[in-house]
């Protein structure tokens, strides 16, 4: 039996939870499969520098072995850059991506505890706004919040949906979708936003406080809850991108 353990060094992995480090995680899972090992016999231990440590945290490996057993050392970043399997878009490759996380992976049951409750047999749309430096990224196609607006105004008169769901790392936003769409119901997850342009992850300590571990659970339930629209309407981002992972209807 081919036993694992699957390392990061805090200082290798510097980005988003989803737009990096998650992301690296679920393209190695088709290698280590292909190697011979099971998710009960690889152990995880995946420090970030801004979230501490995401594997365990959380995502829940589905882990039988322990520290003690005798076992191959894998370094992330390298197996990353070694072995990345590209799922593709095709029409199936949310689907496989979906597979592989899930007998790899379980999600904290708090997180499904603390989602916000969609009206039942109704439409939901997801929106989700990634402003603060991504509209600065020159890798980006800049949107302001006006903008996405507008789009989303567009979307809703052409599917008929009935209610909204709004998460974004910019302070005021959801208030702002609120006050555009009134008489319809928009739900998000109170939490701590961006005030100055600056991505919230980066203005906590690194990886060392409490306030790390709820940004890392927001973000979590944020995509969950997104996962769970009918449909999500989004900007360049690897986070909402996640939802239709999570999801892939």
């Amino acid at each position: 039996m081919k036993k694992a353990l699957v390392y990061s060094i805090q200082e290798q992995l510097t980005e988003g939870v989803f737009g990096q480090v998650m992301t690296w995680v679920l393209e190695i899972l088709p290698y280590l499969e292909e190697q011979g090992y099971r998710p009960e016999n690889v152990i995880w231990d995946i420090h970030t520098v801004w979230y501490g440590k995401v594997v365990p945290g959380m995502f829940i490996p589905k882990t039988a072995c322990t520290d003690d057993d005798p076992c191959n050392y894998f370094n992330l970043v390298q197996l990353k850059w070694r072995h990345s399997h590209h799922f593709g878009f095709e029409n199936e490759s949310f689907r496989k991506a979906n597979d592989f996380l899930n007998r790899w992976f379980d999600i904290p049951s708090m997180i499904y505890e603390q989602l916000p409750e969609f009206p039942q047999n109704k439409r939901t749309l997801g929106l989700h706004y990634r402003g603060t430096d991504k509209n600065r990224d020159p890798q980006t196609n800049p949107l302001t919040a006006d903008e996405f607006i507008i789009l989303a105004k567009d979307f809703m008169a052409s599917r008929g949906f009935d209610s909204i769901f709004v998460c974004s790392d910019e302070d005021g936003f959801p208030d702002r979708v609120q006050r555009f769409f009134a008489g319809i119901e928009v739900s998000e997850i109170e939490q701590i936003r961006s005030k100055d342009n600056k991505p919230l992850f980066m203005k906590s300590p690194k990886g060392t406080d409490d306030l790390c571990r709820e940004m890392m659970f927001n973000t979590l339930r944020d995509a969950m809850a997104l996962s769970k629209c009918t449909a999500v309407l989004k900007c360049s981002s690897s986070f909402s991108a996640w939802a239709k992972i999570l999801n892939p209807e």
